[in-house]
């Protein structure tokens, strides 16, 4: 099946990405019909779920644990690159973003 990545705009110039199901118990967490959004808040940049009230730092880290068992290891993030020029990038979901090759000369 797909997999669906959340995106959180954390600042003008950048993008986080996120496996959008809570690994608490495998619930959607991005806007979809029938799921309940996770929220983000950006002064602390933190992202809860709805469902059971776990926190999650920008790095994908647990902050609060569910409020009900089981506890949880963290959100799956993946690299972005982003041009907020032209509100155009890329979300690396299966690796890391390819390193900058480019030399001048």
């Amino acid at each position: 099946g797909a997999l669906r990545v959340l995106l959180i705009r954390n600042a003008e110039d950048s993008l986080l990405a996120f496996n959008s199901k809570c690994p608490h118990q495998d619930l959607e967490m991005a806007p979809a019909p029938g799921a309940a959004a996770a929220t983000w808040d950006q002064n602390a940049q933190t992202l809860r779920c709805a469902y059971h009230q776990a926190l999650y730092g920008a790095d994908g880290g647990v902050i609060e644990q569910p409020n009900i068992p089981p506890d949880v290891t963290g959100l799956e993030r993946y690299d972005v690159e982003f041009d907020a020029m032209t509100g155009e990038g890329t979300v690396f979901v299966l690796g890391d973003a390819p390193e900058d090759n480019t030399s001048e000369g």
